[in-house]
């Protein structure tokens, strides 16, 4: 595996906002203790975004949609925006953003409410 160039993570220690970074991006949650973070709708299509919770705590991710007032974000913004890790280590979702939305691609140990 020497050959594999390091991707660093960004790593989350505090509640707050994401800033998405196009066309992909790891974030490992180091946080000692589960916080809340805001993801802004996309602006664009086809970005990937991973999320992965290292200490294994209840983090929730709240994902706001395109429009005034922001509309729920998630999966076509059918009433629900709030990801919610299960507390155990290893927990992760990956999102797809397309028209404006994120889409739950993969979610392992996530909920959508």
């Amino acid at each position: 595996m020497g050959n594999v160039p390091n991707k660093n993570p960004n790593l989350l220690s505090v509640a707050g906002a994401i800033i998405a970074q196009p066309p992909a991006a790891n974030y490992h949650i180091i946080a000692p203790g589960a916080i809340a973070l805001t993801l802004a709708a996309p602006d664009r299509d086809e970005i990937e975004l991973t999320f992965i919770d290292e200490g294994g705590h209840a983090h929730t991710i709240v994902c706001t949609g395109a429009g005034s007032p922001p509309t729920a974000g998630l999966n076509g913004g059918i009433a629900n925006n709030k990801l919610t890790f299960n507390g155990t280590p290893g927990s992760s979702c990956t999102l797809i953003s397309r028209n404006g939305f994120w889409w739950g691609a993969m979610l392992n140990g996530v909920a959508v409410s």
